[in-house]
């Protein structure tokens, strides 16, 4: 079986997340996460 270096055919994640603000990233985690927290909460009533 041979190697796939996917290095070589993906973007880095340095190259990826360089164009986005890490404040933006970071507030977008959050939002992701409360909605993901209040989803969980609502179906466990």
């Amino acid at each position: 079986m041979s190697y796939y270096d996917f290095n070589n055919h993906f973007w880095s994640p340095c190259d990826v997340c360089a164009t986005t603000p890490k404040a933006e990233i970071k507030k977008r985690f959050l939002e992701i996460l409360l909605h993901s927290l209040r989803q969980m909460l609502s179906e466990g009533q």
